[in-house]
């Protein structure tokens, strides 16, 4: 993003640039790593990035197993990773988990702090519920 000589960085492209390096740095890394594990298993993955967001999409043929988005949520003072996910149950029936931190929020805890193994931890959880949701666990 390019800014004219002097001006200062707006809270929002401050925000955006921290989220760009977590997603660089915790989010890539990670989403790469859960990508690897799932095609061995024959799932078929997806990722996709928007300003605010990565999404990875897991299907197992013409089943969508889970939809796990991490995004940029704006605190009083910063900005944190939370997760939306989104999954099937047998009956058909979609269930939505959203404004979930990414991990827990408390004293020393911020973006920064997040690691890539946070990110896969999380994933596997979710994910672990979702083929319990769809009776394949």
């Amino acid at each position: 993003m390019n800014r004219p000589q002097g001006r200062r960085q707006t809270r929002v492209e401050a925000e955006q640039a921290s989220f760009d390096n977590f997603v660089k740095n915790c989010v890539d890394p990670a989403f790469s790593a859960i990508v690897a594990e799932l095609e061995k298993c024959g799932r078929t993955v997806t990722v996709r990035h928007a300003p605010f967001a990565s999404t990875l999409r897991v299907c197992c043929g013409p089943v969508d197993e889970i939809n796990f988005k991490i995004y940029s949520c704006a605190l009083p003072n910063s900005i944190f990773p939370y997760v939306e996910i989104k999954m099937k149950e047998r009956s058909g029936l979609r269930v939505n988990r959203t404004d979930t931190p990414l991990k827990p929020i408390g004293p020393g805890v911020s973006i920064d702090t997040v690691s890539a193994d946070d990110v896969v931890t999380a994933f596997n959880k979710y994910y672990a519920m979702a083929l319990n949701q769809l009776g394949e666990s």
